[in-house]
């Protein structure tokens, strides 16, 4: 019979953050594109997500055991996010983390160190569409967790053609367990730097 440790899952999961779709930035013809803007407005999800190990667990379960097993899954996740936001709801609010905010500041940082583009011009040849398509905890092995950032980049031209575009998926080094990130908001703040700046880097980098 199949068989899953939640760990093992974590660990898995947290493997498919090493990946990016999409082609490099530098992949870009920039004598077509010389210039970039960035854009005033980053979109962000009001809410932040929350997954642990006993959810990619549950994940498992789902796979290893079809509709039975998706329909645990779905109760244990449901439960378990329900329970995760209420112990971290005040840490992440008292943090004064703005997820939007600081993913356009460190994209724009890493793409200016890459020194591609011009990003100085008054009207640029493309200009840069940022989401951030998630932003909260990701299991970072039994009982951890960390910051957890997906975002999308898009390069536009005048014309309102797609030059290129690319997503990733990054979660923090910096991780802890639910009483740290209840003890101490910084460290949600702190994890979230790290998972955005990385999701800023692979967006941008050689990442593949």
């Amino acid at each position: 019979m199949p068989s899953f440790h939640p760990s093992l899952a974590a660990c898995v999961a947290l493997a498919c953050f090493t990946a990016c779709a999409g082609k490099p930035l530098a992949s870009v013809d920039r004598t077509k594109y010389p210039s970039v803007g960035f854009p005033a407005k980053v979109k962000t999800p009001e809410r932040y997500s929350f997954e642990d190990s006993t959810m990619t667990g549950a994940a498992a379960v789902g796979v290893n055991f079809g509709l039975i097993g998706g329909l645990v899954a779905a109760g244990v996740a449901a439960v378990e996010e329900g329970k995760g936001r209420r112990q971290l709801d005040a840490a992440v609010k008292q943090s004064g983390f703005d997820p939007g905010a600081v993913f356009s500041r460190q994209f724009r940082e890493e793409v200016e160190a890459q020194n591609l583009f011009d990003t100085k011009a008054a009207t640029p040849a493309a200009r840069f569409e940022l989401e951030v398509t998630s932003w909260g905890f990701g299991a970072a092995g039994a009982d951890r967790v960390a910051g957890k950032v997906m975002a999308r980049a898009k390069l536009m031209d005048a014309a309102g053609k797609e030059v290129w575009s690319r997503f990733t998926a990054a979660i923090s080094a910096t991780s802890g367990t639910i009483v740290e990130f209840q003890a101490d908001p910084r460290l949600f703040a702190r994890s979230m730097e790290d998972a955005s700046r990385l999701a800023a880097r692979k967006l941008t980098g050689e990442w593949e």
